[in-house]
């Protein structure tokens, strides 16, 4: 009983210190086991090449070449414009320039061949002026000056031709009068009056008055630099149809402008004149 109950005994303590040798040498030696990580291969995305959209419509303007226009910024030097009654705080002779130079710059973009009657603060005597339109035989004309009255009520842009206007001028009127009416410009419609620089040659010509200095609202939006920038592009949108018209087509247009006699009218201008007014654009009897 006693050798069958050591060796039964000894077997379990032999397989215990066994497992525990075991145990210690793989603990002992320092080696860990690492699972080396599958090693998965990603493929780049492809680049898609994005196609290219339909070309973009370009508008062409009809070009102006060939076309000549005379620019003329009313005042200038010592004669400042309308100042008696004015309520803008700049003189008339500076609104002036900025827009025939803006109009003259539009109308150069286009094409035409533009003069200007002056380009700084100077004065230029009124013959002189309208001697530039027979010297260089133009299209057309544009007079640009601003507006006053004896009163603060007036307001709002008038194209002048002259009383014995031909066609050509009356249809030139006509279009810059619609282009400032689409720009949403007040416009009094199309007048007649004998100013030195529309009877003073034989070539087509238009005068704009483009509001009132002695209305605040024309006058505060004339002190605007966005507001002259917006007129000289109506003027300059209205010249331009204007030159591109053939002379058949141009004649039978003014006919049936001429048939309509609510368009032209020989308004006077409300109140006396100033003497400034008088002598700022003498008018030829």
């Amino acid at each position: 009983m006693a050798c069958r109950l050591s060796g039964c005994l000894w077997l379990p303590l032999v397989f215990s210190l066994s497992l525990a040798a075991m145990l210690t040498g793989c603990r002992g030696s320092g080696r860990e086991v690492e699972l080396a990580s599958p090693q998965v291969q990603t493929r780049p995305a492809p680049q898609v090449t994005p196609r290219p959209g339909p070309p973009t419509p370009t508008i062409q303007t009809p070009s102006l070449a060939g076309r000549t226009v005379v620019v003329d910024a009313g005042h200038g030097g010592a004669d400042p414009g309308a100042w008696d009654r004015s309520l803008s705080k700049v003189p008339e002779k500076t609104i002036n320039l900025d827009i025939a130079n803006l109009v003259a710059g539009l109308l150069r973009q286009r094409g035409a061949w533009v003069l200007m009657t002056r380009t700084g603060d100077q004065r230029v005597e009124l013959q002189d002026r309208a001697d530039r339109a027979d010297r260089y035989q133009a299209d057309l004309l544009v007079s640009i000056h601003a507006n006053a009255a004896s009163s603060r009520e007036p307001a709002g842009a008038e194209v002048y031709v002259c009383r014995a206007a031909t066609s050509q001028s009356v249809q030139a009127a006509a279009r810059i009068e619609a282009a400032l009416q689409r720009a949403g410009i007040a416009c009094r419609g199309l007048h007649r009056g004998n100013f030195v620089v529309l009877v003073g040659h034989r070539r087509p010509a238009v005068l704009i008055e483009c509001g009132f200095l002695t209305n605040p609202d024309d006058a505060r939006r004339l002190n605007d630099p966005a507001y002259r920038r917006r007129l000289a592009a109506a003027i300059a949108d209205g010249i331009a149809p204007y030159l591109l018209q053939e002379p058949k087509q141009l004649l039978q247009e003014s006919r049936q402008l001429l048939q309509q006699p609510r368009q032209l009218v020989q308004q006077p201008r409300q109140g006396p004149p100033t003497n400034t007014l008088a002598a700022r654009r003498p008018i030829v009897p």
